[in-house]
């Protein structure tokens, strides 16, 4: 009798992990999720200057893409503006001039664009270098979800800003 209770002991054992490794997903052939994704995009325009707005032909977008909190991919294109040496993105309401939050690389020698090109692409890590003023990621992070960032692109003419956009959360 004792080899019959064993036999059943052995099988109900043997079931088990045939049912475990059974519910084991690594062979998902979907792969693993995707990152999880939160759009911020600002429209780029003399108008939006602070504290003086800009009449300027030139526009722009911004779109930057927040991946699972870990990076940032950003494109900021422009178009009929003339002789960019820089841009960035500010902390700052809409209606206030903020110091540099984030500054992408220098535009050396002035750049100019007549059709809508990108001015800047690339993605910004926790460990970027760009960060300034003492702001970090976390404080980009905490600027893109309240609201309080907006890109500025800045030319020889108007050196304080020509073209600017608050960032938004998109739904």
């Amino acid at each position: 009798m004792m080899p019959r209770v064993r036999l059943m002991a052995v099988a109900a054992v043997v079931s088990s992990v045939a049912f475990v490794a059974a519910c084991d997903d690594d062979d998902d052939p979907s792969g693993p999720p995707a990152p999880v994704q939160t759009t911020f995009v600002a429209a780029l325009n003399g108008a939006n200057e602070r504290p003086n707005p800009v009449t300027t032909a030139a526009t722009g977008n911004a779109t930057l893409r927040l991946f699972d909190d870990d990076s940032v991919q950003f494109t900021i294109q422009v178009a009929s503006i003339d002789s960019v040496i820089s841009s960035h993105i500010h902390a700052g309401g809409a209606e206030t001039a903020g110091p540099i939050l984030f500054g992408f690389p220098a535009t050396s020698p002035p750049a100019s664009f007549t059709q809508l090109a990108n001015l800047h692409t690339g993605t910004i890590t926790p460990t970027s270098t760009g960060f300034q003023n003492s702001f970090t990621w976390d404080s980009l992070l905490t600027r893109l979800n309240a609201g309080t960032a907006y890109v500025n692109v800045h030319t020889r003419r108007n050196q304080g800003g020509e073209i600017r956009g608050q960032l938004n959360r998109q739904p």
